[in-house]
């Protein structure tokens, strides 16, 4: 019995080798074919070949950060199950918001839940919005360059309390601008704090 275990022993182990390759090289495809990817691995690629790099952080200066994008979070006005597809900065009132990335302003207004808020789009594929915003400094259709002050921080519209709330949409979904893999310039060195 031993030997003819002994004769198909390696045999298995080529199989089970085979196996594993094939089952590997089958995840990495569906990761990066698949539309819906967490990872953004296609953005991701067509970001580095563009040449577009945004920065991390929205903010001129370090700010604490209140409310992480969150899919599943509790909205504190409505009390409802909402998505918070951006982060929120804990700002005073009146401190510099800045584009993270160069691109055009496509729309600068005011609505009564984002209050005063900027959408900038960054080549095909990229946008940015801020919201809350106490005084917007740029107009619509105007030309942005990364770092550029566009706005001031504030408690505008559907708001608890003075803060910036922003967003990264990669191909118009909303993607976590902390974590994702988007080519980015970390404009703080980890000087960020997250809330507790």
């Amino acid at each position: 019995m031993s030997g003819k275990f002994h004769l198909i022993k390696p045999l298995l182990s080529k199989q089970l080798c085979r196996l594993a390759i094939c089952s590997l090289i089958f995840t990495s495809w569906n990761v990066f074919a698949s539309p819906n990817s967490d990872n953004n691995t296609k953005s991701s690629l067509s970001n580095t070949k563009s040449g577009l790099v945004l920065l991390r952080y929205p903010t001129a200066q370090p700010f604490k950060v209140t409310s992480e994008f969150n899919p599943t979070r509790v909205n504190p006005v409505t009390r409802k199950v909402t998505p918070h597809e951006g982060i929120d900065f804990s700002m005073p009132i009146g401190s510099a918001v800045v584009s993270t990335g160069a691109g055009e302003v496509v729309i600068a207004k005011f609505s009564r839940s984002a209050g005063n808020y900027i959408v900038i789009k960054h080549g095909d594929n990229y946008k940015t919005q801020y919201m809350h915003l106490s005084k917007l400094l740029v107009k619509q259709g105007q030309k942005i360059k990364r770092g550029q002050k566009i706005a001031l921080s504030g408690n505008t519209g559907r708001s608890t309390g003075p803060h910036l709330h922003y967003e990264l949409l990669v191909n118009n979904k909303a993607v976590n601008p902390l974590s994702t893999n988007v080519k980015m310039a970390d404009n703080f060195s980890g000087q960020l704090m997250l809330a507790s």
